[in-house]
């Protein structure tokens, strides 16, 4: 089994786990997203999580010798990156929350639910890529 192939799929699992909801219930998780990185402790338990993934995703595209493995390691670094944020500066990370997630959920929200449409879609490609890559 490759390396690659199960960190792919682990990877693509998660972006359908965490964009899925917002394609079904935009509200709920909106203000699910607004709660979750209200205070330091949240923000950098997610920072943590992103930076074990990340570590995985680095190990095995450095383990493999192909392209994708490459392409694996380079997004592993930005996702490690993307974690040091999250860990280092939590409250930098709760100001970009705070822009990007309106203060009041109310409407339809069709832009969130597509969003979340696009994101599960990309998910499950990343899926499908990786269990080709077994």
């Amino acid at each position: 089994m490759s390396a690659v192939g199960i960190v792919t799929i682990v990877f693509g699992l998660l972006i359908v786990c965490t964009r899925d909801p917002l394609a079904v219930a935009p509200a709920a998780t909106l203000r699910w997203a607004r709660g979750l990185v209200a205070t330091d402790r949240p923000t950098r338990i997610l920072g943590v999580i992103t930076l074990v993934l990340a570590a995985a995703m680095v190990w095995a595209g450095a383990t493999e010798d192909s392209s994708f493995a490459s392409l694996v390691f380079v997004v592993g670094l930005w996702v490690a990156a993307a974690g040091m944020f999250l860990v280092f500066l939590p409250g930098g990370y709760r100001g970009v929350v705070r822009f990007l997630l309106p203060e009041v959920v109310t409407g339809r929200l069709l832009g969130w639910r597509l969003l979340g449409v696009l994101g599960t879609s990309i998910g499950l490609a990343l899926i499908v890529v990786g269990v080709r890559a077994l």
